[in-house]
C-alpha cells in the first residue's frame, strides 16, 4: 500500500468544499473522507456536481504533481452507484498515459464495501503559458504540496 508523500494545497473551491487530497509515494492522489449534507444532492447522497469537482481536482493534481502543466479539456464520469453521505469513501486518481501534449488521467470513488461507485476520466492538455500569468502563480510541484512532516 502506498504511503502519503504530502498534502495537496488544492484550489480555493476544493478547500471550500472541505476536501483534502494527498499525494502518495506511488504517484497517485488519494483521499478518504465522510461526506456531509453540504454536498447533498439526492436525499442522503452526494451531489453529482460535487463528485465531478472532487474527481476533476484529484485528476488535475495527479497530472500537476507528475510534472505536467495542464488544463482540463474533457472530463467524463460514469456514475455507477450513488455515493452516500456519512460513510467513509476513498478517492483515487492517477495519470493513465501521456501522448505528446495530451495527459490522460483516471479516477474513482470507492465505497466502504470496495464497490467502485464513480469512475472519472480526464483529458488534460499541456498549457505552460497559462501558468505564467500573474493571476495564476503556481509552482507545478512545490507550491502544490506540503510535506506531511511539516517541513
Amino acid at each position: 500500500m502506498a504511503a502519503i508523500k504530502g498534502v495537496i494545497n488544492g484550489s480555493t473551491f476544493l478547500k471550500t468544499l472541505g476536501f483534502t487530497l494527498y499525494y502518495m509515494d506511488d504517484g497517485t492522489v488519494s483521499a478518504q473522507m465522510s461526506l456531509e449534507t453540504y454536498v447533498e444532492g439526492p436525499p442522503a447522497h452526494m451531489h453529482g456536481g460535487a463528485i465531478a469537482t472532487l474527481l476533476d481536482e484529484a485528476m488535475g493534481a495527479a497530472a500537476h504533481l507528475g510534472g505536467y502543466l495542464v488544463v482540463a479539456a474533457r472530463l467524463t464520469f460514469n456514475y455507477k452507484r450513488a455515493v452516500p453521505l456519512g460513510v467513509p469513501v476513498r478517492v483515487r486518481a492517477w495519470v493513465d498515459r501521456v501522448e505528446n501534449r495530451k495527459v490522460y488521467a483516471a479516477s474513482e470513488i470507492i465505497l466502504p464495501d470496495d464497490t467502485v461507485a464513480v469512475v472519472g476520466e480526464g483529458l488534460f492538455v499541456h498549457a505552460p503559458s497559462f501558468f505564467d500569468t500573474p493571476a495564476f502563480q503556481y509552482g507545478a510541484h512545490d507550491a502544490a504540496l506540503s510535506d506531511t512532516d511539516g517541513e
